[in-house]
């Protein structure tokens, strides 16, 4: 195990011995090293340059004080002071400690095989004007079908006096543990029609920016309870097809930095390149978007709103999540952790593929532009070039 402080020198020279032990002939093993030091003799202010000290910690993870260059490549994913995950995670702390419940409203955009640009579905999912068999409302996996009869939550409310296009409204009801209590988690859904689908996003674009908000009276086993919903909700979601593939929106304005706003959940197809820099835009935090296609069902909302309620890191909210559409669409774990994203903060850990450049780097020099390229997302990461050691266990094989 190499110490922090040895140079990138002698970590690839580790690196060529380790890698040369079981080598047949002295002549492979010179060969190879000549080739590494080789490299090192061309290029070494690459090599002997140190990490400053301003970026290092005792643990080999640098500290906030980024170099110009890593700014600039961060910049688009760090988010600013009254975006940060913190800021969302305090209101929903407070809830918790005052023994208030948690709001999640979902805008369910119906499938809809004639006024939306899908791959046609079987007429009965895919009509939408009809929500009791609507593929995601009244369907198996449905927002309101599968969150009653396969995830545990109650239906509380049927809200009457609906607008047009918002064909049902309803409310349900669980409970999640969260920091050794149990918490009430309301989830307010709409089904809207699914030619208003333009009407929907747009309603779950304001919501997320703050606006609309709204009170949902519900009974309770102690009477009634008022629930703040809209964009006074601790977390809005989106269900449905990516309309913004077939026309654009204009944003709603964003308000004051005090503005409370809710985390945001798309399930669409390719929401990630549609959704981010809007939500971003409006002071939003994007808790789980996804970055391909996907079959936008109830069981992945379930998972990410019990993992959320619950306390969890982004990253763990988007693992749950992952592990739940795995497990119904059978895509295998990795496929469907890449197929969502979570804004901030990421997990630290470090990329495979990072690290497999890394120590590709010590072969040939053309490899070691790989180094540089990679270093500053490397050390984003938490992961220091000649710490990389303390992070690859002795016997993985590159």
């Amino acid at each position: 195990m190499l110490h922090e402080r040895y140079s990138i020198v002698e970590v690839l020279i580790k690196m060529a011995s380790k890698r040369l032990a079981g080598s047949r002939g002295i002549f492979v093993r010179s060969m190879v090293l000549g080739v590494v030091l080789g490299g090192l003799l061309l290029c070494p202010q690459h090599f002997y340059k140190p990490v400053p000290p301003e970026h290092r910690s005792d643990k080999g993870v640098t500290n906030k004080n980024p170099t110009v260059e890593e700014t600039a490549d961060a910049e688009n994913s760090v988010p600013t002071d009254d975006n940060k995950q913190g800021l969302f995670r305090e209101r929903i702390e407070d809830a918790v400690r005052a023994g208030r419940p948690l709001v999640v409203h979902v805008i369910v955009a119906l499938c809809d095989n004639k006024h939306q640009g899908i791959v046609p579905v079987p007429e009965q999912l895919g009509n939408g004007q009809d929500p009791g068999n609507n593929l995601y409302w009244g369907a198996m996996y449905g927002v309101r079908t599968f969150l009653t009869r396969n995830a545990g939550w109650k239906i509380v409310a049927e809200l009457p006096d609906l607008p047009e296009e918002v064909l049902e409204k309803v409310v349900f009801h669980t409970t999640v543990r969260h920091s050794g209590r149990e918490v009430d988690v309301y989830l307010v859904a709409e089904a809207w029609d699914g030619a208003a689908i333009e009407s929907a996003i747009e309603r779950f674009m304001w919501m997320a920016a703050g606006y609309r908000s709204e009170t949902v009276k519900v009974r309770t086993t102690s009477g009634f309870e008022e629930l703040r919903a809209g964009g006074s909700a601790h977390l809005a979601a989106y269900i449905g097809h990516n309309g913004l593939m077939d026309f654009s929106l204009s944003n709603p304005p964003r308000g004051p930095s005090s503005t409370w706003r809710p985390s945001a959940i798309v399930l669409a197809c390719k929401s990630k390149p549609y959704f981010f820099e809007r939500l971003k835009q409006v002071g939003g935090h994007s808790l789980l978007l996804t970055t391909g296609f996907m079959a936008p069902e109830a069981y992945t909302l379930d998972a990410a709103v019990r993992a959320w309620a619950a306390g969890s890191e982004p990253y763990q909210v988007r693992d749950r999540a992952a592990a739940a559409y795995h497990k119904y669409q059978k895509c295998g774990l990795e496929a469907a952790k890449r197929l969502f994203f979570t804004e901030w903060p990421v997990e630290r850990r470090p990329d495979k593929q990072l690290v497999r450049h890394y120590v590709a780097g010590k072969r040939w020099r053309g490899r070691l532009k790989k180094i540089l390229q990679c270093r500053p997302r490397l050390l984003r990461q938490g992961i220091d070039l000649p710490g990389i050691y303390n992070i690859i266990p002795s016997n993985t094989a590159f």
